[in-house]
């Protein structure tokens, strides 16, 4: 596995990158700008400002105009920013944020060309999937959050092709990422989720300083005795997984799961829950003076394992309930930003919702990968409905078009900065192929 991921690095230059991967990593790159810009004026960022203050350095930080910090703890913003509403992108069958880690860890590197910049998010991708196709959902079960454990590891690959270190650099800075590698899933519904972006960015950078300065790890860190594989995961058999030889030839970033945009910014678990409520909603407005009765939301069993809150109290828990995002759904009729806030949360309208909420899984759904739900809707006054959802939008089958792209991205920015400010970043992340260096994006924050 180490050396099919030093093969690659190696070889695949930008220009090998198929068309479709260079346009859907552009469009992952300009989703995770928008919904990192929105981010950055959340709590969990301010704490990080704050810690920060003393660490000076010219790296840019995003929704922070003007503001600027040592390169790792640039990245560690970035990258939290990137996740705190948790708007960003997904990967499945890694179950992690990706482009949270991998723009956090290019835009840490404002040197490099637009071009590098793609290939290094393209390669990063590539590995983060294949440690989720070879591992998961034995890791993920277990209780690690992959967006920090397989983050660092896809963030180390990011870092060394925008760092151009030397080979040895190179197995050294992954052993050291294997090391470093960590999140836990306990930290869903607090701000620590979101910092394991950051970390899992800051962690990618730094394994490939301390290596190109001469710091030295295994080179069986990875999948030896005792390394990632081993102790993470199941065994060691688990890095000889076939998906490994195909590194470079089958692109897991245009696969029919590979990478899917958000169009709710809660937990990816939701969202066709969410769907599935909001279209029974707008069904059924002539009659929306009378009580709903019962909820019934069919979504596969493991889905418990994710949304851990069914009476959240919080904007973060709120992302992680299904019983509030249905709730949500079929009280206001639209799923936005201020969906998660503590007191949209705490609202009595959808508060009293909840226990009338009844989750379950049932044979249509089964074990489905994609969180398949089917929603039942029950009135006091005797009336019904139904709704099912199989694969929530942004999927690969249901990919965002250029104007979701550009009406997502706008909305997040207004959050934060003006529309000028928007229009300019939004532009320089569409061009990024052109850009001779990320600075004329960073420049821009």
């Amino acid at each position: 596995m180490l050396n099919e991921i030093l093969r690659a690095v190696e070889s695949i230059k930008y220009e090998d990158l198929p068309a479709d991967v260079r346009n859907t990593v552009t469009d992952a790159l300009t989703d995770a700008i928008g919904v990192g810009i929105a981010g950055s004026i959340e709590p969990a960022c301010d704490s990080i400002v704050a810690a920060t203050a003393e660490y000076n350095g010219n790296h840019a930080l995003i929704g922070r105009h003007g503001m600027r910090r040592d390169r790792a703890s640039a990245a560690c913003f970035n990258g939290t920013a990137i996740h705190a509403l948790d708007f960003d992108d997904t990967n499945h069958p890694a179950y992690s944020h990706p482009s949270s880690h991998l723009v956090a860890t290019i835009l840490a590197h404002p040197a490099a060309s637009g071009r590098e910049a793609l290939r290094a998010y393209a390669l990063g991708l590539e590995v983060e999937a294949r440690l989720g196709r070879s591992m998961n959902m034995g890791h993920y079960l277990h209780g690690w959050h992959t967006t920090g454990t397989f983050g660092t590891i896809a963030s180390t690959v990011a870092a060394i092709v925008l760092s151009g270190c030397s080979d040895s650099a190179a197995v050294s800075a992954l052993g050291i990422a294997a090391s470093m590698a960590s999140g836990l899933r306990a930290n869903f519904g607090t701000m620590t989720k979101p910092l394991h972006a950051g970390i899992a960015a800051s962690n990618g950078i730094r394994a490939v300083e301390f290596a190109s300065y001469g710091l030295t790890a295994s080179a069986n860190a990875l999948d030896g005795k005792f390394g990632f594989f081993d102790v993470l995961g199941d065994g060691t058999e688990a890095a000889q997984h076939e998906c490994w030889n195909t590194l470079g030839e089958d692109w897991e970033t245009v696969s029919a799961f590979g990478l899917a945009l958000k169009p709710y910014p809660s937990c990816g678990a939701t969202h066709p829950a969410i769907e599935a409520a909001l279209r029974i909603f707008h069904r059924n407005t002539a009659h929306r003076d009378v009580d709903i009765a019962q909820v019934r939301v069919d979504t596969p069993a493991y889905s418990r394992e994710i949304l851990v809150y069914d009476r959240p109290w919080s904007g973060l828990e709120g992302k992680f309930s299904m019983e509030y995002c249905v709730a949500s759904a079929l009280t206001r009729g639209a799923i936005a930003l201020d969906s998660f806030t503590d007191a949209a949360v705490r609202d009595p309208a959808v508060q009293s919702l909840l226990p009338a909420i009844m989750v379950t899984e049932s044979a249509e759904v089964a074990g489905d990968s994609e969180f398949a739900t089917r929603i039942s809707v029950s009135w006091s006054d005797g009336r019904s409905d139904t709704e099912f959802v199989p694969l929530a939008p942004g999927k690969r089958a249901r990919w965002f078009t250029p104007t979701e792209v550009e009406e997502k991205f706008m909305m997040c920015a207004s959050r934060a900065i003006d529309r000028s400010a928007a229009e300019k970043i939004f532009g320089a992340c569409r061009g990024i192929a052109d850009l001779a260096s990320i600075s004329e994006l960073t420049e821009q924050f």
